[in-house]
């Protein structure tokens, strides 16, 4: 078996055979152990490479081990692993629906697979022809496996009435619930359209991280594979795992939402460079070190050579780039001479995307230069161009500015005014009477600051548009500058109307 994932593996993990036959009737009356040759030759030409048997409540030994047989024949079976479709009744606040789950079992403890179909003969659905939650969980325990549970969800989240066995049956609540809980692995759909539906929705919420989908054929039929049955025409879009051909390997893409993908099997990017491998010679022994094209870990205690390596691998470009001492290139070619070793493998200078030592990545989070890094530049929001805020700043306080100096030269001009004497005559006045209350005769202003800061507010946002006119199109431009003109009209109306004794005195100068 292959140690490193180079492609997608296609999956099927829900296929029937007529062990279902008390639920499905003569719907799977045809896929019996003789015809398991028809049903490997219809999973080949469509490319599968894990599936299952997953029956209802019931599962058949022979079934299984007639099928896993492929995996050592001519076709893209690669692993054949045991399974049960279980009919399960969920209960949340006083509504009780039953849910099928698709749960798949290790192959590892042959032994153990073999007891499941005693275990379950001895452990029957109830009346209803379902499990509890409880019950189930019980089975589990007794039949001693690790598992992968995958929940019905054929039918869209978003509105409509939910399926009847459908994880969403119980309400938005309870499936957020088990999507919160990680409670199942996977969620099945089979519509390609509702896996758009419910990808958007999960994205909605939040949830991308929690949710799993994968396809099952739910196939009953195996002559009409990967069709349920003869009255389903739509092409079946198969799911894809980046993962090892093995249980474990099955499982752990079944907790990581980025290694399943349906349609396209394609988990890398193929017009990139990557390290395939790290030959090294020994004496007169070579080893071989597969890499993965995604990522790669080397561990191992301090001082045991993992540095010495990456270096050696790069040709010891770090040295010219001042950040790997002279004496300590020396002590490392010294210590592959002494131990006769040799490596095989080494990467040119156009060939590294980055490398950072590892004083290098404490020396970027100390001085805060990550988004400076080519590698981590996109990962960092784009950097503000404060020359939008600063010049509305500027233009308010020129605006301010040319209050004042308005102020200073109407002040003046008051000051400038010529004086001449009343004839006073000493004559004691009996009475006073004013006409005006003088309270009133000095105009309400107030009412228009708030109209005019608005206006002001208009023409700096106004003005800063203009700052892209290499962007904008000639007659945009001119309706700019058009806004501009009008909204200079009406500030100046309402400034005059603000102070009238302006325009009074101006006219008396």
């Amino acid at each position: 078996m292959e140690k490193i994932v180079e492609a997608g593996l296609k999956i099927d993990l829900h296929i029937h055979s007529k062990a279902s036959y008390v639920k499905d009737g003569k719907k799977v009356a045809n896929n019996t152990l003789d015809n398991i040759p028809l049903l490997i030759s219809k999973l080949s030409e469509n490319g599968v490479n894990i599936c299952a048997i997953t029956d209802h409540d019931t599962f058949s030994y022979d079934m299984y081990r007639a099928l896993k047989a492929a995996e050592d024949q001519e076709n893209s079976i690669l692993r054949v692993l045991p399974g049960v479709e279980f009919s399960v009744t969920f209960s949340h606040e006083g509504t009780a629906k039953m849910l099928h789950i698709v749960t798949i079992f290790s192959d590892t403890d042959d032994e153990k697979v073999k007891q499941m179909e005693y275990i379950i003969q001895a452990n029957r659905p109830g009346r209803d022809g379902s499990y509890t939650e409880e019950t189930m969980l019980s089975l589990l325990r007794q039949i001693s496996l690790d598992t992968i549970l995958i929940v019905h969800q054929k039918r869209s989240l978003y509105g409509g009435t939910p399926g009847g066995n459908d994880a969403n049956a119980l309400g938005e609540k309870k499936f957020f619930e088990f999507a919160k809980t990680d409670y199942f692995e996977a969620f099945e759909f089979r519509n390609k359209r509702n896996e758009m539906f419910n990808r958007t929705y999960v994205h909605e919420q939040g949830l991308e991280e929690k949710v799993r989908f994968v396809t099952g054929t739910d196939c009953h039929d195996w002559t009409v594979y990967p069709a349920e049955d003869s009255t389903h025409k739509e092409p079946f879009p198969y799911t894809y795992a980046k993962c090892l051909p093995t249980f474990k390997g099955l499982a752990m893409a079944m907790t990581d939402h980025t290694r399943l993908k349906t349609g396209n099997n394609s988990f890398f990017c193929n017009d990139k460079f990557f390290l395939p491998e790290i030959t090294f010679k020994q004496g007169e022994e070579t080893t071989t070190i597969p890499l993965s094209k995604g990522l790669n870990v080397i561990i191992g205690d301090n001082s045991v050579g993992k540095s010495l390596l990456l270096h050696a691998l790069t040709r010891f470009k770090k040295q010219t780039d001042g950040m790997l001492t002279g004496s300590v290139v020396r002590g490392y070619r010294k210590f592959l001479k002494e131990h006769g070793i040799e490596l095989k493998t080494q990467l040119n200078d156009d060939q590294v995307f980055t490398f950072d030592m590892q004083g290098e990545v404490r020396a970027k989070f100390e001085e805060q230069t990550l988004p400076t890094t080519e590698f981590l530049r996109n990962y960092f929001p784009d950097v503000i161009d404060p020359s939008p805020y600063r010049k509305m700043v500027e233009d308010e306080i020129d605006r301010m500015i040319a209050y004042l100096n308005h102020k200073f030269s109407l002040e003046s001009a008051i000051g400038e005014l010529k004086s001449f004497s009343i004839l006073e005559e000493d004559i004691q006045s009996e009475s006073l009477i004013f006409i005006k209350n003088l309270r009133n005769t000095k105009p309400k202003t107030s009412r228009y600051t708030g109209l005019l800061t608005a206006i002001d507010n208009a023409i700096v946002s106004t003005k800063a548009i203009l700052k892209y006119k290499d962007i904008l199109e000639k007659p945009d431009e001119a309706s700019v500058r058009e806004m501009l003109d009008e909204l200079n009209r009406i500030k100046e109306k309402y400034t005059k109307q603000q102070h009238p004794q302006r325009e009074n005195m101006q006219s008396l100068l």
